[in-house]
């Protein structure tokens, strides 16, 4: 084409293409997802969290401030880091220590370890980072969280690399349940150990990778949440993402809202990039995800 071009042409060409790459990549989709469950209690109706899935960490960019100012003004009750904050090209984990504290004092953060955060040399001084910033690492265990007065029960799964790598720290279950860190405000709420028998809490599964989902159905959680995908990487109009590791082409779940089985099941398509640094037709995504009370439409399992 370098042919047809002369130097001023090549160099606007050469710019539009940066500046498409730019918005493709640091533009946030900040996506609303509406989730009805059935029976949930009239207290938590619109009780909102925040997803943060695939941040891929490198080192802190402007556009991680962005996503902090985003994470504000969605103004969540509580915020579900779904794993991959790190991954092999983090420079220092410890650095991250500063802006996990700012993001804590948001709303409570609740986070898991995905694939590429469990690594022998990424493991323990994640662990660590988390503990220092005030983020409760979540692996394999459960904990309640205190959402408008109401106890709701948040269950976090290693990803299973942790188990292969033997970086997977089996932390005891206690023997009273145990409350999640929480805001000022919330914690002047009375718990609610006396809800109607027609309106049922929610429990919410925070987990990395969403095609695993099926396996832990026994849990009968209400609400899962899952990262992983990157969206399909590059997404194609009418048929969606083309590629996602553990699914392959032409992934099933790889963005916004499924059914698997009774439980309703919100996919991040990530914020960072791995592997692939690019994106197309696929901006970071930042799902506010909304509980409502009402009945999901019926429609087969995924």
């Amino acid at each position: 084409m370098g042919r047809f071009l002369n130097g001023g042409h090549a160099a606007a060409v050469s710019a539009r293409f940066r500046s498409f790459v730019q918005k493709q990549n640091e533009t946030l989709d900040i996506d609303r997802v509406d989730v009805p469950l059935e029976s949930l209690p009239e207290k938590l109706e619109g009780f909102r969290f925040v997803v943060l899935s695939d941040l891929h960490i490198q080192r802190l960019l402007p556009f991680h401030d962005r996503v902090l100012e985003a994470v504000y003004e969605a103004r969540p009750g509580c915020i579900l880091i779904a794993g991959d904050t790190v991954d092999r090209r983090t420079a220092s984990i410890v650095a991250l220590d500063a802006y996990f504290s700012r993001l804590s004092r948001i709303a409570p953060c609740v986070a898991v370890l995905g694939n590429n955060d469990c690594d022998m040399f990424r493991a323990a001084p994640l662990r660590d980072m988390y503990a220092a910033s005030g983020v409760r690492l979540l692996e394999n265990e459960s904990r309640l969280l205190l959402a408008n007065g109401i106890a709701v029960r948040v269950t976090g799964l290693t990803d299973p690399l942790a188990v292969r790598l033997g970086v997977h720290e089996e932390r005891p279950q206690p023997e009273k349940p145990e409350y999640m860190p929480l805001s000022a405000a919330l914690r002047s709420e009375p718990v609610s150990g006396t809800a109607p028998q027609d309106t049922v809490p929610p429990s919410i599964l925070l987990m990395h990778q969403p095609q695993l989902a099926k396996q832990y159905a026994f849990l009968a959680p209400s609400l899962i949440i899952a990262g992983h995908t990157h969206g399909g990487q590059f997404r194609v109009p009418l048929f969606g993402g083309l590629y996602a590791p553990g699914q392959g082409l032409l992934p099933r779940y790889t963005s916004g809202l499924y059914r698997i089985g009774s439980a309703r099941m919100v996919v991040s398509r990530g914020l960072g990039n791995h592997g692939i640094p690019l994106r197309l037709n696929n901006r970071p995504h930042l799902p506010v995800v909304v509980m409502r009370r009402g009945t999901p439409p019926a429609h087969p399992d995924c």
